[in-house]
């Protein structure tokens, strides 16, 4: 498929929006989520949950963590910058509703419970994995690789 957009912006909301996760991602479904309030169209490139990931090896990034977006010829990794850079390209209208808090109390509220709801929740639940399942018994898994970015989420 070609990527052209109707435009020569390079951030276009022409361009279409690729997300390349796997379905049970919790991050992925934080950015669906997202994109299906704000109404914001979107395609899903499905991965596998483990390493290899061809589709994004082909996008030259070395990013290991899911969800990645490719906006045109523009890549966004983690979640938080995958939605700011949502949150910049779609600004509120009556097509793409806002969903963010109003004031500063309320934002200081969403800010607490997107770090309450990531931080300990999901990591909490991820000590409940237990040690002998499979995808434990891989060593890609288990041990990250020295060439690898950061990982944040």
């Amino acid at each position: 498929m070609a990527l052209q957009p109707d435009d020569t912006s390079p951030h276009s909301t022409d361009w279409p929006r690729l997300l390349h996760s796997y379905a049970f991602s919790p991050y992925g479904r934080k950015v669906t989520q997202y994109l299906a309030l704000r109404n914001i169209p979107y395609a899903v490139v499905e991965q596998p949950p483990m390493l290899p990931r061809p589709d994004v090896d082909a996008l030259g990034v070395a990013y290991r963590r899911i969800p990645i977006m490719a906006v045109g010829r523009d890549i966004y990794c983690d979640t938080k910058c995958i939605l700011d850079k949502l949150e910049a390209l779609y600004p509120p209208t009556n097509e793409h509703p806002g969903l963010g808090a109003g004031g500063r109390k309320a934002k200081a509220l969403e800010i607490l419970l997107d770090k309450w709801s990531t931080a300990i929740v999901f990591q909490s639940a991820c000590t409940t994995i237990p040690a002998d399942m499979g995808p434990m018994h891989n060593e890609a898994v288990r041990v990250p690789s020295a060439a690898a970015t950061p990982l944040t989420s």
